[in-house]
């Protein structure tokens, strides 16, 4: 399932000099099932819309209830051009990295994404390091 919320920044924010894509060390524990298939569908994100607040710059992650648990990746653009932007994790035994190549979304400059990965769409192994990286 997907959760996207588009929202324009309300304050002014100065030049950036780099680009990043900082990523939290979440960890979910692998599902029965094989790899993440299909598009998610749309969503209201609780936790944004009850603070009705832009997130951080950049990204951010969340992981309610601990391991196994559904974990939220948030992606607020700002720079002054769009990102196209999917997400991504890493093995816990260094084996390889997961990209959700079927998710890639163009976020505009000031708008920020939130995509919920949930336990039956992690990777059949324990996976950790969801952050957001660049789509081609």
């Amino acid at each position: 399932m997907t959760i996207f919320t588009k929202r324009t920044a309300t304050s002014t924010l100065g030049a950036l000099a780099v680009f990043g894509l900082a990523g939290s060390l979440l960890t979910g524990a692998a599902a029965s099932a094989g790899p993440p298939t299909g598009r998610p569908a749309a969503a209201a994100p609780a936790q944004a819309a009850a603070q009705n607040l832009a997130p951080a710059c950049w990204t951010s992650v969340s992981q309610p209830g601990g391991k196994g648990n559904t974990i939220y990746v948030t992606y607020r653009n700002c720079g002054n051009v769009a990102h196209r932007v999917t997400v991504s994790s890493s093995a816990v035994n260094g084996s390889g990295t997961f990209t959700y190549v079927g998710w890639c979304v163009s976020v505009p400059a000031g708008d920020y994404h939130i995509r919920e990965v949930t336990r039956e769409q992690f990777p059949g192994i324990d996976t950790h390091r969801y952050t957001m990286t660049n789509c081609l």
